[in-house]
This record gives structure tokens, C-alpha cells and sequence, in this order.
């Protein structure tokens, strides 16, 4: 057996001794017992993987049959000297390795290397982290399942949000914007079930109170009243009373307040008006100390058009509906009116448009059809009369149809076209109104949404007009005074004296 000399860098890492295996070696030409392995090649295997750190317990371990299975494994000139061992994962492998039995001719390998290996353990130290005994597998899983999870729950969001885009884009509206009323002069229970029924928000009491020089007076008998607006409420209706103002009173108006409190009532329209600005503000001081108190809706306040050209549009922008007559003279004053109206103050109070039903009842037909088309909210005088033929083509059903499509279509309930751009806001008309032949045209339209046109014949003649087919070409009838149903065909298109037609356009 001989010595292999010692480097002077073994065993030493800036110049410092650390632990080492000494290793003591016969002759490397010697062979064992016919295997056809040098010992010093077996003794290597341990040398190499101490000192490179590459091989885990299972790897050196798994030579160990191959080792005494007498099958020649080629042999590699081998390299000897002092090397140092400060792995406890080392020492682990050493250990399993020198208990495993019969590596080499049946021999433990302790046995066979008595004598040849000496290994030095002193001073060495263990190397964990804290990571190190965590478990992860677990983490692993974990962090597969979060990442899929996410990637899931972004397709699904962005999903519904696609599903729930709006088909229209429109303004916010407030409950008494763009809506219909009905103003009622009788208090009938048995009135309120077609009313509901025709879609209209709310009731317009007339008359409901007045404040003279005798004080606060109220048209109706309490009880009577009361059972009327509960019946109502079951209904889903609101209920506006119509006071007339003759002579002004700070104490009869905070009264008047006090009572549509206990009536819980929705709001006041407020004729006559015979009143200073310094009572308009006194009056909307009063008005706000309830008009949010407990309600699920605002409590709003109407005044009539005559009140807003006297005090101007800065004083009636602090009301929120302003009560107008139509006027039906002719195509052209109609024109003009809408025309005006609509230019004033786009961003303040809603037109309520209202009749006053002194036409004949062919024209009253048309001109409620007109009424529920034009930008703002409608009035409605309520006529039990009219409102007899409930049959599929008769003029009840046509009027429900009506009120349901402006309910649901921006195009009709919109007096204006919110434009958003990036230095302004802007608001411009989707109403446009010709006279054609002595027939009034009213055009509506709004940005992703249908246009829809309204053809009536106010006078007492029939009129046929080939001057429709130069703006349009035909379409749909969605309603009718009369019943009529179908595709219209604007060429020679003719209409009844007092009938009208609203048209959804094909193009």
C-alpha cells in the first residue's frame, strides 16, 4: 500500500483548515477479487460526490448493486488526496452508503474499505433554511389553482360586462321627466285602474286646493280624498295637487305645505301665482324643508308657463316641471312653439305639455297622440269616454302602446341628445317638425336607438301628401287612431280627417 501526497491547497479555503478525509490507497493496478473495479475507483465515487456536492442519496446509493454484480464497469484513471467535508448532506450519504450490505462479493462495504477510508467530521456544520421544511407540493398546488382562478374569474367578469352593456345610450332622468300624467277632475277609484293601467306616473288632482282671502279651502271631503290616494299608491301612482294661488300668504302656504304632508302627496302644480319674487323664495324655502323629507320620491313643484315669461327662466329653473298649452291652431304655430321652447334653457326645468280639449273629439284623438311624442313630459285630461273601447284596434289599446314605447324608447322620452365630447358638454334637439300638406310630421330620433315618426291630420278633411316620400320611404305602424296596422308606403300616403299614425322608420 502506498501514500499519495497531500497538495499544499487541500483541505484549506483562505488559508483556513477545514475537515477532511484522509484517504489511504493500495496500488491502483491492483485488482479486487476478480471484479474487474479498482478499489480506488470505488473509493472516488465517494470522493467526488463530497466533493462537488452533485449527487443526492439516491444517486450514489443506486451503484451500490452494480458494484459486486461482477459486470465490468470501465474503469477511469482516478485522482486521490485530502478533501474537505463541511455537508451534513455528505455525511448523510456516506452513512446510508457504508450501511448498505453487499456491494462488493457479498462484503459490507465498512468491510471491504476498512482501513483505506478515514473520514474526519470534526467542525462541520449544518446549512438549513427556513424554507427548507416548507411544503410545497402544497405551494405549488396552491399557486397552480390561485393562477388558474384569476385567468377564470377576469373571462367571467369581462364577460358579463359585455352581456350587460346597454343597447341605448341616453341621460339620466329624473321620475317626472319624460313621463306621462293624467289629470283627473272626478275622484273615481275605478278611473285609477285604466290610468295605471295606460302607464301613466302619476295624477294631477284638480283643483284640489285654493288660497283666497278667506284662507286655505280644499275641493274634496277628507275621507273621500284619502281613500283615493291609498288606492292609488296600491297602484304604483304618485298624485300632484293643483292649487290656485289668488291671494298670497306666507301662513296659508306653510298650511298648504302641512297638508300635503299628511296626504303624502308628490307635489303641487301652482297656477294663478299672483306673487312677488320675494314670495317665490319664501314659497321654495317651505317647498324644500319637505321635499326630500321621508319619501321614496321627490317631491317636485310645477308652475305654468305664464308664471315663467313674468319672473324669466333664471326663477322658474327653481321648479321642476313648467305647465304649456299647446297650441293647435295650425301646423305652423304648433312648429313654432315646440321650436321655442325647446331652444330655452335646454338645461333647465321639462316642458309639460297639456290640452285643453276644446277640439272636437276626432282631434282630440291626434292630438294626444301628438302630445306623447313630443320631447318632455305629458299631460293627459282623462276622458272615460275615450277610453271605452278596449278591443285590440281601438283607441285605448293604441294609446297604451304609445305610452309603453316612449317609456322604453330614448328617442321619444328625450327632449335633448346628451354629447359628451373632450373639452364640452353639449345637448342638441332630437326633434325635428315639418309641416307637409297641412299634415304635421314630427320626427324623433336618439344615437343607438330607432326613429320614429308621427303623421297627423288635425283638420277636418282628408289629406293626401306625395311631399312624406321626398324625406322618407316607409316603415312600420307602431299605433294608430284608427286601428291601422302594418308596412306604410309613403308614396300618395293619406290620412282621415282627425286620424294620426306614429311609424317606426326602416331606414
Amino acid at each position: 500500500m502506498s501514500d499519495w501526497p497531500v497538495p499544499d491547497w487541500a483541505g484549506k479555503v483562505n488559508n483556513e483548515e477545514l475537515p477532511y478525509i484522509s484517504v489511504s490507497q493500495e496500488d491502483p493496478s491492483e485488482e479486487q477479487d476478480g471484479t474487474g473495479l479498482e478499489t480506488s475507483c470505488i473509493e472516488e465515487k465517494f470522493l467526488m460526490a463530497a466533493t462537488n456536492n452533485r449527487e443526492d442519496d439516491v444517486d450514489i446509493c443506486s451503484t451500490a448493486p452494480l458494484l459486486g454484480s461482477g459486470i465490468n464497469t470501465p474503469t477511469t484513471e482516478c485522482e486521490h488526496g485530502l478533501l474537505s467535508l463541511c455537508d451534513s448532506h455528505f455525511t448523510r450519504s456516506v452513512s446510508e452508503c457504508i450501511a448498505a450490505s453487499d456491494l462488493i462479493s457479498g462484503q459490507p462495504i465498512n468491510e471491504k474499505l476498512q482501513g483505506q477510508v478515514e473520514i474526519e467530521l470534526s467542525g462541520c456544520q449544518n446549512k438549513t433554511y427556513f424554507f427548507s421544511s416548507w411544503n410545497w407540493q402544497l405551494i405549488r398546488s396552491f399557486a397552480s389553482y390561485l393562477s388558474a382562478g384569476t385567468v377564470a374569474s377576469i373571462i367571467l367578469v369581462s364577460v358579463a360586462l359585455i352581456a350587460n352593456l346597454p343597447s341605448e345610450c341616453g341621460m339620466t332622468m329624473n321620475w317626472w321627466e319624460g313621463t306621462v300624467f293624467v289629470e283627473s277632475k272626478e275622484l273615481q277609484q275605478s278611473d285609477l285602474n285604466k290610468i295605471a293601467d295606460l302607464g301613466a306616473v302619476g295624477v294631477i288632482i284638480k283643483d284640489l286646493f285654493e288660497i283666497n282671502k278667506d284662507g286655505l279651502e280644499e275641493r274634496f271631503d277628507e275621507n273621500v280624498l284619502h281613500n283615493f290616494i291609498v288606492y292609488g299608491f296600491a297602484k304604483n301612482l304618485s298624485f300632484i295637487g293643483e292649487v290656485f294661488i289668488e291671494n298670497y300668504s306666507k301662513s296659508h302656504i306653510v298650511r298648504m305645505f302641512g297638508r300635503v304632508e299628511e296626504l303624502e302627496l308628490h307635489g303641487l302644480l301652482l297656477r294663478g301665482m299672483n306673487v312677488s319674487n320675494e314670495n317665490i323664495a319664501e314659497i321654495k324655502d317651505e317647498w324644500n324643508k319637505i321635499a326630500h323629507k321621508q319619501h321614496m320620491h321627490k317631491k317636485i313643484l310645477i308652475v305654468t308657463i305664464d308664471f315663467a315669461r313674468i319672473f324669466g327662466p333664471t326663477m322658474a329653473s327653481k321648479f321642476d316641471l313648467i305647465y304649456t298649452p299647446l297650441n293647435l291652431e295650425n301646423g305652423n304655430s304648433l312648429k313654432m312653439q315646440v321650436d321655442g321652447e325647446s331652444e330655452d334653457e335646454p338645461e333647465g326645468p321639462w316642458i309639460q305639455w297639456s290640452l285643453s280639449y276644446e277640439e272636437e273629439l276626432l282631434q282630440i284623438k291626434a292630438s294626444q297622440f301628438l302630445q306623447i311624442v313630443l320631447p318632455g313630459s305629458v299631460l293627459l285630461q282623462y276622458d272615460p269616454l275615450m277610453l271605452n273601447d278596449c278591443t285590440d284596434s281601438g283607441f285605448y289599446s293604441n294609446l297604451k302602446t304609445l305610452i309603453k314605447l316612449r317609456q322604453n324608447s330614448r328617442a321619444i322620452s328625450s327632449n335633448r341628445v346628451l354629447i359628451t365630447g373632450d373639452y364640452a358638454t353639449l345637448l342638441e334637439k332630437n326633434t325635428v317638425i315639418r309641416i307637409l300638406d297641412s299634415l304635421v310630421v314630427i320626427e324623433r330620433f336618439y344615437p343607438r336607438s330607432k326613429r320614429y315618426v308621427y303623421i297627423g291630420n288635425l283638420g277636418n278633411f282628408t289629406i293626401r301628401s306625395e311631399s312624406i316620400y321626398k324625406y322618407y320611404f316607409g316603415g312600420t305602424i307602431v299605433a294608430s287612431t284608427i286601428g291601422r296596422k302594418g308596412i306604410v308606403d309613403f308614396k300618395n300616403f293619406g290620412l282621415d280627417a282627425g286620424e294620426a299614425v306614429v311609424i317606426e322608420m326602416s331606414i
